[in-house]
C-alpha cells in the first residue's frame, strides 16, 4: 500500500511539474507575442504620426496657396496696374494703389482667420457671407461676376462649405490672371445629399497638356491642391476648357462615403491632372 501511495504521488507530482512547465512556456509565449505586438503597435503609431504631419503639410501648403496666394496675385496684378498708369493716368494708378491697400488688408483677416483656425478660435466661418465678400473684392478685376445659388447648405459641413469656397476662389483667381475673360457665372445647387458647383468663364481656354510645361505650370498646382480638397470630402472635380471659355465643376456629398473618389473628365482641351 505504501509503495502504491509513493508511485500514485510521484505520477501526481510529475503531472503537476508538466502542468507548470507547460503553463510557462505559454506564458512566455505570450508575452513573446505581446512584445511583439507592443512593436508593432509602436512602428502603427510612428507610421501614424508621420501621415497625419504630412497631411497636416500637405493641409497648410493648400491654404497658404488658396488663401494667401490668391491675395499675392491680385495686389501683383493692381501694382502692375497702378505702375502702368502712373504716369499717363495718375487717378487710376491711385485707384489700383487703393485697391492693392484693401486686398492687403484682407489678406491680414485671412491670416488672422486661419491662425484662429489652428487654435479653435474665432468666429464660425459663414459661406454666404465668405462667397460674397470674395466676389465684391473681384470688382477691381472688371469681371462682370453672376452667383446663383439654390437649394439650403445648412446640413453640409464647414469642411465642406469652405472646400467649394476654396474651389470658387481659386477658379476666379485664374479666371482673373490667365483666361482675358469679361464673365464669370457661379452656379451652386444644394440638395439633401448632393452640392454641385459650376463656375464657368468666356475666357479664350486652354490646353492642359501644353499649359502643364509652359511657364505657367505653377499655377496647376492650385488645380492639384483642389484635387485634393475635393478628394478629402469624398467629391469630384471636372475640369472642361474650349475656345470658348473654361468650366469648373465640383460635385460633393453631404454625407462622406466609405471610399472617396476624384474623376476629371476628358473633354476638349482636358487632360488629366496628375
Amino acid at each position: 500500500m505504501g509503495a502504491l501511495i509513493t508511485l500514485l504521488y510521484t505520477l501526481l507530482r510529475a503531472r503537476a511539474i508538466s502542468q507548470a512547465t507547460q503553463a510557462q512556456q505559454k506564458l512566455t509565449g505570450l508575452f513573446a507575442k505581446l512584445e511583439a505586438s507592443h512593436l508593432q503597435l509602436k512602428q502603427y503609431s510612428n507610421r501614424v504620426a508621420h501621415l497625419a504631419a504630412t497631411e497636416e503639410r500637405n493641409r497648410l501648403a493648400r491654404d497658404i496657396h488658396d488663401s494667401l496666394g490668391h491675395h499675392l496675385a491680385a495686389i501683383n496684378i493692381q501694382l502692375e496696374k497702378a505702375n502702368a498708369y502712373r504716369q499717363r493716368d495718375p487717378d487710376r494708378a491711385c485707384e489700383a494703389i487703393h485697391h492693392a491697400q484693401h486686398t492687403v488688408q484682407d489678406a491680414l483677416k485671412d491670416v488672422r482667420e486661419s491662425v484662429s483656425s489652428l487654435r479653435q478660435e474665432g468666429d464660425p466661418f459663414c459661406f454666404a457671407d465668405s462667397l460674397n465678400g470674395l466676389i465684391a473684392r473681384m470688382h477691381h478685376s472688371k469681371l462682370h461676376i453672376t452667383l446663383e445659388q439654390t437649394g439650403d447648405d445648412s446640413n453640409y459641413s464647414r469642411l465642406k462649405l469652405m472646400t467649394l469656397y476654396r474651389v470658387v476662389q481659386e477658379g476666379l483667381t485664374n479666371v482673373h490672371k490667365h483666361a482675358q475673360a469679361s464673365e464669370v457665372a457661379i452656379a451652386l445647387h444644394f440638395t439633401p445629399q448632393t452640392a454641385h458647383l459650376h463656375l464657368t468663364d468666356n475666357g479664350v481656354g486652354f490646353n492642359i497638356a501644353t499649359w502643364k510645361q509652359s511657364s505657367q505650370k505653377q499655377t496647376t498646382q492650385g488645380l492639384v491642391g483642389l484635387q485634393e480638397r475635393v478628394s478629402l470630402v469624398g467629391g469630384t472635380l471636372c475640369v472642361q476648357s474650349s475656345p470658348a471659355g473654361t468650366t469648373l465643376t465640383s460635385t460633393l456629398p453631404q454625407s462622406q462615403p466609405t471610399a472617396t473618389t476624384t474623376a476629371i473628365t476628358r473633354a476638349p482641351f482636358t487632360e488629366e491632372l496628375s
